[in-house]
């Protein structure tokens, strides 16, 4: 099985981007002021199969838990698994080469060209769900954020998300 991998950033303070509004009477969107933030961890087939993981942290044990998950999830006994992903620091660790040598062969990962997020499907996801929940929102809490970015990614593994890259 092929698999694009990539992750984003969760915070608690909304990013706004443009919107339409009357002349000279600008949306305001409150924050929190002080930021939290969680990293979400995904990855996508061609077939528009989607995991994904929540961790408070963007290490590479937080990767590598991400990658056993994977593995337990999408891959049935004996089936190898391809990760495609960016040459992102985690990705590259020591730590990370010795766990995927110790699949024997089951996990495999091929780095994507310097800075290409055209090329790597997962990256349209995540803007979907940028512009879907999080964006020019104000939630009470990081974990209500949270919850809403794991409705609309549930959503997404139930319906499938070829359709977002496949145009």
């Amino acid at each position: 099985m092929i698999l694009y991998e990539d992750e984003m950033d969760l915070d608690w303070n909304p990013r706004t981007t443009r919107i339409w509004a009357r002349k000279s009477q600008p949306m305001r969107v409150m924050t929190p002021g002080k930021n939290e933030k969680k990293t979400v961890f995904g990855a996508v087939s061609v077939q528009g199969r989607l995991c994904y993981s929540i961790q408070e942290r963007k290490r590479s044990l937080e990767f590598i838990a991400f990658l056993r998950y994977v593995l337990g999830r999408v891959a049935r006994a004996g089936q190898r698994v391809l990760v495609i992903l960016d040459r992102y620091g985690i990705h590259i660790a020591k730590v990370v080469e010795r766990f995927v040598e110790a699949t024997q062969g089951r996990l495999r990962l091929l780095w994507l060209p310097c800075y290409c997020p055209n090329d790597n499907p997962q990256e349209k996801i995540w803007s979907r769900l940028q512009r879907a929940v999080l964006h020019n929102c104000y939630h009470d809490s990081l974990a209500q954020r949270e919850a809403l970015t794991r409705r609309y990614l549930a959503r997404l593994q139930q319906i499938g998300c070829s359709h977002l890259f496949h145009k």
